[in-house]
Order: structure tokens, then sequence, then C-alpha cells
């Protein structure tokens, strides 16, 4: 993933979805919804102090629920790219 995130021909849009694919091979039209991180991706350093501070304690759905995370959060340990997500919801 991240010689992905290097590669100069290749753009990257995290916590995105696909909603709609048209066309044929070769001519495709793609609807992305992209959702708002809440947190500047070039000023974070992902230290978790936010994750630190923040009081709100929700299931975790990485690990299906097993345990906790924060509101702010880093969705996985190699996520790309390596900043946290403001979860909006809670």
């Amino acid at each position: 993933m991240m010689d992905v995130g290097r590669h100069p021909n290749i753009t990257l849009w995290t916590n995105s979805e696909v909603v709609k694919v048209q066309g044929k091979a070769g001519d495709f039209k793609v609807d992305v919804l992209r959702k708002a991180r809440c947190v500047d991706v070039s000023e974070c350093t992902a230290c978790g102090e936010c994750a630190e501070a923040c009081p709100i304690a929700v299931p975790n759905e990485f690990d299906l629920g097993l345990g906790t995370r924060k509101a702010i959060y880093q969705p996985f340990p190699q996520a790309v790219p390596s900043a946290y997500i403001r979860d909006v919801e809670t």
C-alpha cells in the first residue's frame, strides 16, 4: 500500500466509497463519495495525543466490535496515510 501511495501516476483517495460505476472497458465513469476526515492529513503526525485526550469511546469496527476505540482514531495500524480520522457521528 505504501508503494501505491508514493506512485506518481496514482491518486489514492482514502476514506472514500465507490457509489456508481458506468461504462465499458477502457471508458468508465465512476462516482466516488469522499467522506470528511476532519483532520488535516498534512499536519497530523499520528502521535496519538488527540486519541488520548478524547473522552468518547465507541465499539471498534476493525475488530468487529470486540474492543473499543476513541471518536478520533487511526483506522488500522498500517493505514495509508498515517493520520487520524475524527468520527463525526459520535
